[in-house]
């Protein structure tokens, strides 16, 4: 059972022996697992395991991969993975909310300034730049960016210019 924010977190509900059945595992083989770092069940002042719904969730995607022929160790790094990218998942989706926030702040901004202050288009399509090295400009000819894209950018565009290196004719 997946945890809701906002409600606390349901502590370990089943003991061993219970997780033991409800998992077709054996008490031996879950304090295996929990030695290897594959679960971790919540104990009680008196030190007894308590296992809660997400710990029965675990150990069936654990069961899952002995199925698929994995080894403990592989087991291991699988669900560290796992979390490793849910965790990414996460952090994707509130990234994307708040860059849909600030696109629409900044289109609500840009509504609200007259049209020729933030008219940004450049007048030409092609930008010529000598580049001075230790004090002397360059011989050989400028280096020009093509400018082909509509400025500003549309969103979710990316602007890509490519400036070659000088070469040396020593």
């Amino acid at each position: 059972m997946p945890h809701t924010p906002g409600f606390p977190a349901i502590p370990g509900l089943y003991g061993i022996s219970v997780t033991a059945e409800l998992s077709g595992f054996t008490i031996a083989t879950l304090r295996l697992y929990e030695q290897h770092g594959l679960i971790t069940p919540a104990r009680t002042r008196g030190g007894t395991r308590r296992y809660s719904d997400a710990d029965l969730t675990r150990l069936g995607r654990i069961a899952e991969l002995i199925g698929d022929g994995i080894n403990l160790v592989g087991i291991g790094r699988v669900l560290e993975l796992e979390a490793h990218t849910a965790s990414l998942q996460q952090d994707n989706q509130r990234l994307t909310r708040d860059n849909t926030e600030l696109r629409k702040e900044r289109n609500s901004a840009m509504t609200s300034i007259p049209h020729a202050a933030h008219d940004a288009t450049p007048d030409v399509d092609r930008v010529e730049q000598t580049i001075t090295i230790d004090g002397d400009a360059l011989d050989n000819d400028p280096i020009t960016i093509d400018n082909d894209a509509v400025w500003p950018a549309p969103e979710g565009d990316l602007i890509e210019q490519s400036i070659p290196a000088p070469v040396d004719d020593y």
